[in-house]
């Protein structure tokens, strides 16, 4: 789906055979010979993506050091000789942090909502305790 639509570039096929014969120092999964275009496009968006999380959960506040960290593995699964795949792997990874971005700001948009949820759930129970022992010393 998405992952594969990251890479629907012309540049896929030629790419992908130079990913192909690459090194994958990271334990990423590499394209193999028996696989299509389509699942060898589908592993290294997987990888782009996997690797690019990596390098976002190490450089969140930092996007010069996730773009760095991204461009070291690009060129380290692609090799130091093509460019072309380098360019491809980082042009879709470097978008990649704003969604990380988006992602985290959601989550903590959710966890910010669930405290004060959980505080006003608090306030009211201390609320309830309070009037409880105001009509216990009335007895």
């Amino acid at each position: 789906g998405l992952l594969v639509a990251l890479l629907g570039s012309a540049l896929l096929s030629v790419e992908a055979s130079r990913w192909r014969g690459a090194t994958q120092p990271h334990g990423q999964a590499s394209c193999q010979a028996h696989m299509s275009q389509a699942e060898c496009a589908s592993t290294i968006a997987h990888a782009i993506v996997g690797f690019s999380k990596e390098c976002f959960d190490e450089h969140a506040h930092e996007e010069i050091a996730y773009r760095a960290c991204a461009s070291d593995f690009c060129s380290q699964q692609c090799g130091s000789a093509f460019t072309g795949c380098q360019d491809l792997c980082t042009s879709h990874a470097n978008p990649l942090f704003a969604e990380f971005v988006k992602k985290e700001n959601a989550r903590d948009g959710n966890l910010q909502a669930q405290v004060k949820q959980a505080a006003n759930e608090q306030s009211a129970a201390m609320a309830e305790l309070e009037r409880a022992q105001g009509r216990m010393r009335h007895l």
